[in-house]
């Protein structure tokens, strides 16, 4: 009796257990459907976003262009009849305010048409009728377009209106010329920026969303719906945005964390083909996923309904773990993706700014200790504008490319060579005289002029070459190699200054 008894027991010892792995297997079957379907649910929630942000932008985009558009055939049509002297003897002020006042008739996107004199006082504007002419030299706009003739339509940064504080002005500016050539004024025309807004609203955005609308330079000029006080500011810091930034990517979409919102956001950022100009759609992600918070909710509390406490308590514990070790090894992946991001130029591939500044701080500091000398050597490719100008970008990048790998291939391992900015380029030689370091600069000038970067003329450059003083300051040392090579390029270019 004993013995069957002992064996009865065993045998509910083995249905306890195999019940206990059965309801094990269906709480893990149960909570590994609904997961599957909650992460599903969740991956097609952020597309579906990530396609209707693409979808929004390209209206909101075109829609903006059209505007420039409008503001770019306005200036360059004035800037035709200003031209004539006719025109001009046949309007006094107030026939230019009426005159004016008509060309902006029915464009509700425009404020105000004005026209500046080369002293910057307004010769003409329909912002009142002309009894006072205002200085406005000091505008942004007004500088830039007479110290760059080259320079074509300008957008500046919004200001409040000196009348009215409440109200933000965006001015789009185009230099207007003289018949010799010279700076002769220029046409100014004041956008609303809530004109843009307007707009925006109309197509109906998903909360949480927001739309930023940013110069070429990625200096903000308007968001929707946000703070007057994140106008001007510099968008686009992220080291994941840098590559749209600097090849002008047509669009791109991202998943990133804002600095702003301090939440993650899906990025849906897009150039504009005629304008310097891009547009951003910016979705918090909290907002896109509420519907699937909502479900997640429901059914995690009918999943766990079939599954034992002490069991869901572990496997929900382990899921944790395995997530968190998930999470860390990506963490530790980003952090030495961002690290590398941080010391290498993007493009060349060879050390960037930050990194030579490091190692530059290393050397001043390993000089003033041991009295070891170092050198620098500035490097400028000569005329560059032009080979972007007649090649386009993407040929201007690989002559960038090619010359890095050039001046890192004849280098020493001791030496550092990195991209300084643009077409300009520094290596920092150490335990190195002027004299030393002006051989390698007229070496790798040899090298670059005889070197087949496959256009029709050759490539050339200017060096400036200079030794470190001791106890002189970094920012002392970067000027006086700076003044070095225009002392090369104002020599005639492809040729080295040392002092």
């Amino acid at each position: 009796m004993n013995l069957q008894t002992t064996m009865v027991q065993k045998d509910r010892q083995r249905l306890s257990q195999w019940l206990l792995l059965l309801g094990g297997l269906l709480s893990l079957a149960v909570i590994a459907s609904a997961a599957l379907y909650l992460d599903g649910k969740r991956e097609s929630l952020i597309t579906n976003g990530v396609k209707g942000a693409q979808r929004v932008n390209i209206l909101l985009l075109e829609h903006t262009a059209r505007v420039y558009d409008s503001v770019d055939i306005l200036l360059r049509a004035t800037a035709a009849e200003l031209e004539d002297g006719k025109f001009l003897a046949a309007h006094d002020e107030s026939r230019l305010y009426d005159r004016f006042n008509s060309y902006i008739a029915g464009m509700p996107h425009i404020k105000a048409l004005s026209v500046l004199d080369a002293d910057g006082k307004t010769f003409a504007t329909t912002f009142r009728y002309p009894t006072s002419h205002p200085d406005y030299s000091d505008r942004t706009y007004f500088q830039i377009l007479k110290d760059n003739p080259g320079q074509g339509m300008y957008i500046d940064v919004p200001v409040r209106r000196k009348s009215d504080d409440e109200q933000w002005l965006l001015n789009v500016a185009l230099r207007l010329p003289s018949e010799d050539g010279d700076f002769k004024g220029v046409i100014v025309v004041s956008l609303v920026p809530e004109y843009f807004s307007s707009f925006y609203n109309r197509l109906e955005l998903i909360a949480g969303s927001y739309v930023s609308l940013l110069r070429e330079d990625s200096v903000l000029l308007m968001r929707h719906s946000a703070k007057d006080e994140l106008i001007g500011q510099t968008f686009g810091r992220n080291p994941a945005l840098q590559p749209f930034l600097n090849q002008r990517l047509e669009q791109v979409s991202l998943n990133m964390y804002s600095h702003i919102s301090k939440m993650d956001v899906l990025l849906n950022c897009r150039f504009a083909k005629s304008h310097p100009i891009y547009l951003c759609t910016s979705t918090l992600e909290d907002s896109l996923l509420a519907e699937w918070k909502s479900d997640s909710v429901i059914i995690g509390t009918f999943s766990f309904l079939f599954s034992f406490v002490i069991m869901s308590l572990f496997i929900v514990m382990s899921r944790q773990i395995r997530r968190r070790e998930v999470i860390a090894a990506e963490l530790a992946n980003k952090n030495q993706e961002l690290d590398s991001m941080s010391k290498t130029d993007l493009l060349t591939g060879i050390a960037n700014r930050h990194s030579i500044e490091i190692k530059l701080n290393e050397l001043i500091s390993k000089a003033l200790r041991y009295d070891r000398p170092f050198s620098v050597v500035l490097i400028d490719i000569d005329h560059f504008k032009v080979v972007n100008d007649t090649y386009g970008h993407a040929v201007g990048d690989q002559v960038l490319q090619k010359f890095s790998q050039i001046i890192s291939e004849y280098t020493r391992v001791t030496d550092m060579s990195g991209r300084w900015g643009g077409e300009e380029f520094l290596i920092v030689c150490d335990e190195t005289k002027a004299n030393d370091a002006a051989q390698l600069a007229e070496k790798l000038r040899n090298i670059i002029e005889n070197y087949e970067f496959g256009l029709q003329a050759p490539i050339t450059s200017s060096f400036g070459v200079t030794q470190y003083i001791p106890k002189e300051r970094a920012e002392t040392l970067f000027r006086r190699v700076d003044e070095l090579l225009y002392v090369a390029k104002n020599r005639g270019r492809n040729t080295v200054a040392i002092r």
